[in-house]
Order: C-alpha cells, then structure tokens, then sequence
C-alpha cells in the first residue's frame, strides 16, 4: 500500500519513526524529509504524490490543523481527489488538540488515538486499512450493461432475432 504521512514539523521524529516502520511492513512511504531531494519543486512533488497514494496518515495537533499550515494544503488535495476520506485518510491524535479546531471533514472520522506506542498503535491502524478489501470499480462494465440489457429484447443487431425490415 502506497502511504503518505502528513505532519507538522513539531512531530517530524515520530514521523520518520513511523516511515521506518511502515517502509519494514513492505509499504511504499512518502515521506519528505527522505524522499523530496534538493532541486524538486516541492509543492508539485507533494501534489503528485498525495495524487498517487492509497492512504494519507493525519497527524493531528494543533499545529497540523492551524489554519495556512501545510499540512491543512495536504487534507485539501486528499479531499479533492477522494470525496470521502473513508478509508483513505488515517487521522492520529498525536497532541491534545481542542476538537473544534479540527477540520470537521476528519471529526467525521474515527480518529486514532494511541494509549500505547504511537509508531506499534499506527503501523497496526494502517495494517489494518491495508488488509480491508475495497470495493472494486469496473468501468468497463457502466460501458456494456445497458449494451447487454437491450440485447435480449432484439435492439442490437447481434442479438441473434432477425430484425425488421
């Protein structure tokens, strides 16, 4: 699973704790401390590699949901790109944060909020939204079902009745 962790600076050690762990689980991580190299532009590399990911893990503190924080410009991307950040967008409670500064798009989430060892709480959150099976799209299929529903009553003229003249 392509995973994107999302932070702000002020948690940026548990954020590289969590890449390494994840990366030894056999997820591809993006993580910007490692993977942006100097010369990237970096707005359109965060851009497109929210636009390739299955799952952005939140990380929610009061810096991460201040508003002009970046990671505020990364919830926006994600929620462009799915319209419901069911099962695509991992919210951890990272630092108390008073509940109505958080985005109400992730209040409508479960948010994790780890008693434990945040990097075992998170690594077993995403294991978890890896393992779930997602319902499959088969655009072929929007193509070709009214296609086969008007086959059988003879509107096509593969339908196998002779057709009028």
């Amino acid at each position: 699973m392509r995973v994107f962790i999302s932070y702000p600076t002020e948690v940026r050690a548990l954020a590289e704790r969590l890449a390494a762990t994840l990366r030894a689980e056999r997820h591809e991580v993006f993580f910007d401390a490692h993977d942006i190299v100097p010369g990237d532009a970096f707005d359109l590399r965060i851009r497109t590699e929210l636009e390739r990911t299955d799952l952005v893990v939140f990380f929610i503190t009061p810096e991460s949901v201040a508003e002009g924080s970046y990671a505020r410009a990364e919830l926006s991307v994600a929620q462009s790109r799915w319209p419901s950040l069911a099962g695509r967008l991992l919210p951890v409670m990272v630092a108390e944060t008073p509940p109505n500064a958080i985005p109400s798009t992730i209040r409508q989430l479960s948010i994790t909020r780890p008693a434990g060892e945040p990097v075992a709480e998170i690594a077993a959150a995403v294991g978890g939204v890896a393992t779930r099976p997602r319902a499959r799209r088969m655009p072929w299929l929007y193509g070709t079902a009214p296609v086969l529903a008007l086959a059988p009553i003879g509107v096509l003229p593969f339908s196998g009745r002779p057709r009028a003249q």
